[in-house]
């Protein structure tokens, strides 16, 4: 089954080795060897690659045309224990031919039935196909970073005291895109007053870090080092 902790809507277009869909394997009464999966992609995609509980099971392969197949060979890495989950990730590169997927193309993968037997229990040696029809993951969209900028609703305008230290002048929310976290290495605050040279140690505060205080101009750059 798909496995319903991975709820991911987008990808990050153009960068390796990301996760496309995770699946949960459970083996009942005896454990289970899967010797071979047949994995379907809908968007042609380089390196795609199977991971068993984190680790790549697989070497990886590309998927040549949009909505083609891959057989892989797991030989013994894929071995499910009886009443215990398995996890299986595909990943793969968000490029084909090493060039970055376009932005708003979608991929889907799908576990199809193997053409033949592909898993045996380990202790009755049955014979079977897993899946036994098609198992569809989510549809991821391919996106990249973005940030949204707006002022702060809970710091409303007003009047501020004169003569104040450490007073609050500004307060705004930076929020990233669903595709991927943005580094954010400079912010620029930009002062309108009356007359600058009454304000002194401007500074910005972000989580519980802060900059150095600077006496303020009317453009003012803060190197920063910030993961949204």
């Amino acid at each position: 089954t798909t496995d319903p902790t991975f709820n991911a809507t987008s990808v990050t277009g153009g960068v390796s080795g990301a996760t496309l869909a995770k699946y949960n394997f459970k083996a009942f009464g005896e454990d289970v060897k899967i010797s071979y999966l047949k994995v379907k992609s809908s968007r042609a995609l380089d390196n795609m690659t199977i991971y068993v509980n984190g680790a790549p099971a697989t070497s990886s392969q590309n998927v040549a045309t949009d909505g083609a197949s891959v057989n892989f060979s797991l030989g013994s890495s894929l071995i499910v224990p009886a009443n215990t989950t398995v996890s299986v990730e595909i990943r793969g590169d968000t490029k084909k031919g090493g060039v970055k997927i376009s932005d708003g193309e979608s991929i889907t993968i799908t576990l199809n039935p193997y053409p033949s037997s592909n898993a045996q229990g380990v202790t009755s040696s049955k014979m079977s196909i897993v899946p036994s029809s098609n198992v569809t993951a989510q549809e991821l969209t391919v996106g990249s970073g973005g940030l949204s900028l707006s002022a702060s609703s809970a710091f409303a305008s007003g009047t501020i005291a004169p003569n104040t230290s450490n007073q609050k002048i500004g307060s705004y929310i930076i929020q990233a895109g669903d595709a991927e976290s943005v580094r954010i290495s400079n912010i620029r605050v930009e002062l309108s007053a009356n007359d600058i040279n009454n304000l002194s140690n401007l500074y910005i505060k972000y989580g519980s870090n802060q900059s150095t205080p600077v006496n303020p101009q009317a453009i003012n750059n803060f190197p920063v080092t910030i993961e949204v």
